[in-house]
């Protein structure tokens, strides 16, 4: 009986003190929380803080994030100016994907202008046409393809009833070429060469690389440059163009008040590369060198733009334009 009376009692000992420890832990718990929720208003405000810091370290900085991704990000808005009554944008990247010559990163930068102007500078899905010509496995549909057809349609679609305040841009992305001018021995133009460009060729005509008396009646698909500045003659003095020519040969004709009858130029094929450095940047130039196909000399425009046009220009007439290595 004593030994059993002995056991009780330690055991109602052994519970007293497991209850007296779980209260202990209990207090202690309660105290850590009380804590923690005096400090959440101010664990808040920081976050607040450090939040609106990390956006604007986004947003305004060229090194953060690609610049192709700055439109995703939030960026502070930007008034659109009270004059502006439009805005439309044509963006053309041709990486000519199924010729003989395919590009790597003209379409890439295509695509990265319209990531720009929608989602950065906030042009609406109408006032943006982009003609890309995709993956040999994936083209995109026919009428978003830069062919010659569809560029010059993109072009009266830029600049269709346009106003006095309106603001216009224009780039092109691919391959620059020149052709001689038929019956002007020396004369060359100045081409943007659309997907298309060998469409009416004969199969195998680069393999063959006529010259001379062998050249066959047949003709590229181009859009000539002094096209675009008839196109843009017709716009109003007070109209704004933005011109960005990521190619060969991009120079506009007739822009220039000095020269204003500059159209057709001597033949030339860029300056040639020196380092192993400028040859491997050659390598991949956006100068498409064509088999001379004489063609009739584009119409003139009727005179000088009088709207207000800014053209910027990938190299001079006298250089080359190559796609840079990290593409």
């Amino acid at each position: 009986r004593t030994v059993a009376q002995d056991a009780e009692r330690d055991l109602r000992s052994e519970v007293v003190q497991v209850q007296r420890r779980c209260e202990e832990a209990e207090r202690s718990l309660k105290q850590k929380l009380a804590k923690l929720e005096a400090e959440l208003p101010g664990g808040e405000a920081k976050l607040g803080v450090a939040t609106q810091q990390l956006d604007q370290r986004i947003t305004g900085s060229v090194h953060s994030v690609p610049a192709a991704l700055h439109g995703f990000v939030q960026p502070v808005a930007r008034p659109g100016s009270k004059l502006a009554v439009r805005r439309r944008a044509l963006i053309i990247g041709c990486n000519y994907s199924r010729s003989h010559a395919p590009l790597q990163g003209a379409s890439n930068d295509a695509w990265n202008l319209q990531c720009l102007l929608r989602h950065t500078l906030y042009y609406m899905d109408d006032q943006v046409l982009t003609l890309v010509d995709g993956s040999a496995s994936r083209p995109t549909e026919p009428r978003r393809q830069p062919t010659r057809k569809n560029i010059l349609d993109a072009l009266k679609w830029l600049t269709a009833d346009t106003q006095n305040v309106d603001n216009l841009l224009v780039y092109l992305g691919g391959y620059g070429t020149q052709q001689p001018v038929a019956n002007a021995t020396g004369s060359f133009e100045a081409h943007f060469v659309p997907s298309d460009f060998a469409k009416d060729l004969p199969e195998n005509f680069f393999q063959q690389r006529p010259s001379g008396a062998q050249q066959p009646a047949v003709s590229y698909r181009l859009v000539p440059m002094v096209e675009i500045t008839r196109i843009l003659a017709g716009l109003p003095r007070k109209c704004k163009v933005t011109v960005l020519l990521d190619c060969c040969h991009s120079v506009l004709p007739g822009l220039d008040p000095t020269r204003p009858n500059q159209l057709t130029f001597p033949r030339t094929l860029g300056q040639l590369a020196d380092t192993p450095q400028q040859r491997a940047a050659a390598s991949r130039a956006r100068l498409l060198d064509l088999p001379p196909l004489p063609r009739p000399q584009s119409p003139a425009p009727p005179g000088l733009p009088v709207c207000r046009c800014h053209q910027y220009a990938a190299c001079q007439r006298d250089q080359r334009a190559t796609e840079l290595l990290i593409e």
